[in-house]
């Protein structure tokens, strides 16, 4: 057994991985991972501007699971939580945050349309979008205000990418990857 996780810890270290996280996503969880990570994060990277937007889109995205994760459990507390997987690293120079959720095939082709939307704006048309989407009434039944996906396209050093794998029937597989 040793030997897999020697190897597991080799190939992590090679990819530029920093952090690896599976399991479930709280707010209080958050709260612990934000914890974890100001240390590592402020020991590499003394870049406040970097900092603030690295923790902003780790919020951002932590909250999507949180609200659209199809994969749940109960807690002890008797309330649900959401399940995800979280992995930070470097590559090419820059941070990056990688998440990962399953998700309602119904929530499939939403989701793609509004990242399909945003993916090839630049920061310029991102701004204005930003605006006028602050600007619009809020639906009562959504989840957020559907500034997310744009607030962290808008502080991303690159474009955004994102991947939807079907699991099966009824689940599809959607990962998210930022660099900053």
């Amino acid at each position: 057994m040793s030997h897999s996780i020697y190897q597991l810890h080799k190939q992590l270290n090679q990819s530029g991985l920093i952090f690896c996280y599976n399991g479930p996503v709280s707010q209080e969880i958050i709260e612990e991972l934000i914890n974890v990570l100001q240390f590592k994060i402020k020991l590499e990277h003394e870049n406040n501007t970097m900092n603030q937007k690295f923790f902003s889109i780790f919020i951002e995205l932590l909250q999507n699971i949180m609200n659209y994760s199809s994969e749940r459990i109960n807690s002890d507390k008797n309330r649900e939580i959401k399940l995800g997987f979280i992995t930070i690293g470097k590559e090419d120079g820059h941070y990056f945050i990688h998440t990962g959720n399953r998700i309602l095939k119904k929530e499939v082709q939403p989701i793609a349309d509004k990242l399909n939307a945003i993916s090839p704006l630049n920061k310029t048309q991102l701004k204005a979008l930003y605006k006028e989407q602050i600007h619009k009434p809020t639906n009562p039944k959504a989840k957020g205000a559907g500034l997310g996906f744009i607030d962290i396209a808008r502080k991303a050093a690159l474009p955004i990418q994102y991947q939807i794998e079907p699991i099966d029937d009824q689940y599809s597989y959607f990962s998210f990857k930022v660099l900053i």
